[in-house]
């Protein structure tokens, strides 16, 4: 057993002992003259890939980041944790997020009015953005730590590096969506989850059961799927035959999760967040080969995670390897927990179909791609000059997608086209309901009442039955169940399908005669690419046009969002889709 240095700390059980990284007197070395150059390095890349995803657009945050902000401004209005005033549906997935922009917007409006200053709607993007910087300076400065402690300081220099120059998540991090702050929660699970499974019987093993709690925690209120972390936790535990402390975490979280439950039913009426019911349907074959043939591919080769798959695999393969050369089932602890978390997390994207943005849900596969390989190469980087070429070999292979992926989605859009809708809505129509399939941005900056077709922040679409076939988060849709609420504006997004002739169709087969006959009138047209809204073309109104007239403007100008207005609706719905 290797004897431990004269440090005032416990001695430990001889099994545990084995299993501690040892320590390298050059890496402390490195460590005391680098650790803040390194970090101040990877955070400073981090600040610059942020902006220059930033400043490649004016478009402040993607649509379903509006949703999670609908529900903040309504909690600092007074009106609870809804979406639309006087209806409680849990449309969000991360509750801890939900609130904290609550503080933040809270914060700014009172500062604000203690100034005589008013303040812009839009301050809730920087709120957003300020939130996923810190958690993504939070990831690297975690990351640094702990893969010292299990590395060495070389190696964690490189891998906060190439961390904080990721343009994965510098896109989410400019989303204005949790995204960070759930990379976050995991990070911090398996973090703590190692060192206390390290540090069984020492003095330290209190705070890292305790730590590992909170974070467990932490993850129940940050995402929907926030127990299946936790759950690989405790599970890693049981493995490891660390019953005892297995058994206190997985006994404390429990407890947690049951409130948070018992919470929901109270509040909402529903064990899970409506995202839940709304996303998770189609049957499992549907599902995986959607995620498997629809979305890989993008997944892992454009958005720059192939690196992170490979490794996932090799340390797979480094995990089998010394179980057979040993012969026994002992093998290294953290390299198999990183694996077996990164295997999970990949069979959890094929099984809940994909993602809707496609990635998002992966961020965390950065870190532990980083981290695998680290482990891997560690005899690659014992010196300065090695390191220094394993982290410009990583730099390469990082920014590719950020040139020629992520700078390119993000300047495709411009002039922030759904705050333009929603307060071109909010001015026109001011005591307006809307029926919308894009429930987020325009929501938050019209301020209306809003219906959302597409079930996220609706329950009564979120548990109707699935009558189409499988579509990545926009499965169950509620068009006549909206129309039916009598909302004087619908704002949608028209299919335009192509064949002898253009044909445009609303939604559910329903055209632009259909709703007509219902007294809905074409009042605008948006277009994505700079969300110009067009009210009439040649000094003639869209409700004057022809239904084959618009047909035409639409195929011809690739608009993607088409509003209507009825002043007085009556609910009623036409007998037949004639676009069926």
């Amino acid at each position: 057993m290797t004897e431990m240095p004269d440090s005032g700390r416990e001695a430990i059980r001889p099994e545990t002992a084995t299993t501690m990284p040892a320590t390298n007197e050059k890496s402390v070395g490195f460590l005391l003259g680098w650790p803040a150059l390194a970090l101040l390095t990877a955070v400073t890349c981090a600040l610059w890939v942020t902006w220059v995803l930033v400043s490649a657009t004016d478009t402040r945050g993607n649509d379903d980041a509006g949703i999670l902000w609908t529900y903040a401004r309504n909690v600092v209005e007074g009106h609870g944790l809804v979406y639309k005033p006087g209806e409680f549906v849990e449309g969000f997935s991360s509750l801890s997020y939900v609130l904290l922009l609550s503080v933040g917007m809270w914060c700014v409006q009172a500062v604000g009015a203690a100034l005589g200053i008013g303040v812009n709607l839009k301050v809730i993007y920087w709120i957003a953005l300020g939130i996923n910087l810190a958690a993504w300076i939070a990831v690297i400065v975690v990351m640094f730590r702990f893969v010292n402690e299990e590395l060495n300081a070389r190696a964690a220099a490189v891998v906060s590096i190439l961390l904080g120059m990721s343009p994965m998540i510098a896109y989410w991090v400019a989303s204005g969506m949790d995204t960070p702050v759930a990379m976050l929660s995991q990070v911090l699970i398996w973090v703590w989850v190692v060192r206390l499974d390290r540090r069984v019987g020492s003095s330290k093993e209190r705070l890292a059961l305790y730590a590992l709690m909170a974070a467990m925690m932490f993850s129940m209120i940050t995402r929907a799927e926030g127990f299946l972390w936790p759950m690989l936790a405790v599970a890693w535990l049981l493995l490891r035959g660390r019953r005892k402390q297995a058994l206190a975490a997985g006994g404390v979280f429990l407890a947690f999760a049951a409130c948070v439950v018992a919470w929901r039913l109270w509040y909402y009426g529903y064990p899970l967040p409506n995202t839940y019911y709304a996303k998770v349907a189609g049957t499992l074959p549907e599902r995986i080969a959607t995620a498997w043939y629809g979305q890989s591919a993008r997944v892992v080769f454009k958005s720059g995670l192939l690196v992170a798959v490979v490794a996932i695999f090799a340390g797979a393969v480094a995990c089998v390897n010394e179980i057979w050369r040993l012969r026994e089932r002992r093998f290294d602890s953290a390299l198999a927990f990183e694996v077996t978390v990164g295997c999970a997390w990949l069979a959890y994207f094929l099984y809940v179909g994909g993602d809707v943005y496609f990635e998002r849900p992966m961020l965390v596969l950065v870190p532990l791609g980083l981290v695998i390989c680290a482990r891997v190469l560690k005899p690659s980087i014992n010196s300065l000059a090695s390191a220094s070429l394993v982290t410009a070999a990583g730099l390469t292979i990082i920014l590719h997608p950020l040139w020629n992926y992520y700078r390119p989605e993000m300047a495709r859009y411009r002039g922030d086209g759904l705050e333009r809708v929603g307060r071109y809505l909010g001015e026109t129509y001011p005591n307006a309901t809307v029926a919308l399939n894009l429930a987020g941005k325009i929501a938050y900056y019209s301020g209306l009442p809003c219906i959302d077709m597409i079930g996220l922040c609706d329950a009564t679409v979120a548990h109707s039955q699935q009558d189409r076939p499988f579509v990545v988060g926009h499965t169950k849709r509620g068009f006549k169940y909206a129309l039916g609420r009598k909302p004087k504006i619908v704002a949608v997004c028209p299919q335009v399908y192509t064949g002898d002739a253009w044909e445009l169709v609303i939604d559910d087969g329903y055209t632009i005669d259909d709703m007509r006959e219902i007294g809905y009138q074409p009042v605008a047209l948006c277009n994505a690419v700079d969300w110009s809204i067009v009210r009439k073309v040649n000094e003639k109104l869209l409700q004057d046009m022809s239904a084959e007239e618009i047909k035409e403007l639409v195929a011809r100008n690739k608009f993607d969002l088409i509003l209507f207005y009825n002043s007085k609706p009556t609910g009623d719905l036409p007998a037949v889709a004639s676009g069926l």
